[in-house]
């Protein structure tokens, strides 16, 4: 009998752990949807140093990109770029053979 009892007591604490709730405090959530305009990207130049790819400069219209990141292989980390008018320059450090394709993520301001 001191074997059931033994038994029962953790299995009757499991199921109020497993029971356990959050509070989440009230404030103002949601969620939206709006059109996504795009940018063009033009005149892509890659910058080397013997067998990496350490930068690439482009057009980026129409202007007023706020904050623009790139990288060329999905693996990579985002790179930030700088931004002069429609001309963005970032610099990179990936060898030649990984780079895969220019990926570019900018928003707005």
């Amino acid at each position: 009998m001191r074997l059931a009892l033994v038994l029962i007591i953790p299995a009757l604490f499991a199921g109020r752990a497993a029971t356990a709730s959050n509070t989440v405090p009230a404030g103002p959530a949601g969620s939206g949807a709006g059109p996504v305009s795009g940018y063009t990207v033009s005149a892509v130049s890659y910058s080397l140093a013997g067998a990496s790819v350490d930068g690439v400069s482009f057009t980026l219209s129409p202007a007023g990109a706020a904050a623009v990141k790139a990288r060329l292989a999905s693996g990579e980390p985002w790179t930030a770029c700088t931004i002069s008018g429609t001309t963005v320059a970032c610099p990179l450090a990936i060898a030649v053979s990984d780079a895969i394709s220019l990926e570019v993520v900018a928003t707005g301001s």
